[in-house]
């Protein structure tokens, strides 16, 4: 945010912003809604409901952060290499929620559709802003 802000990008910081807080909400309203439990025999210590998957839901935040930096960052051999980078560690922590016992694949998967669709969601309503913002006009 400090990077996108220092470069006047106000309406891609707020988005992200936004995205991350709505995913922190509704990441704790769908696990009270759902009350799923956690699979037993967890290799680490967890605690509240299952799904969705938090850790799942907030790695996501990586692939949305590279996606903005590419508005940001030259070259496409750099905003390949951040996308790739941050789809790797999403995949990962989710994967290993699974592999720890401490998540269903099926919260996973809730966690990072969860995520995908508030980032979406702001991201959708910051191009909208912009276009409004600027009437249609590019600068």
């Amino acid at each position: 945010l400090v990077v996108l802000l220092m470069r006047r990008r106000v309406i891609e910081s707020v988005s992200l912003a936004a995205g991350m807080l709505l995913t922190y909400i509704a990441v704790h309203v769908a696990k009270h809604v759902v009350d799923r439990p956690r699979p037993s025999g967890s290799l680490v210590e967890t605690d509240g409901m299952s799904y969705p998957s938090g850790h799942a839901a907030y790695a996501f935040a990586w692939v949305a952060i590279a996606v903005v930096l590419t508005r940001t960052l030259p070259g496409l051999a750099k905003t390949t290499l951040a996308i790739v980078a941050a789809i790797v560690v999403a995949i990962a922590v989710g994967l290993t929620r699974v592999y720890l016992r401490a998540h269903y694949f099926s919260d996973v998967l809730g966690g990072w559709g969860l995520a995908a669709t508030t980032f979406a969601l702001c991201g959708m309503a910051g191009l909208v802003v912009a276009f409004l913002r600027h009437n249609g006009s590019r600068t």
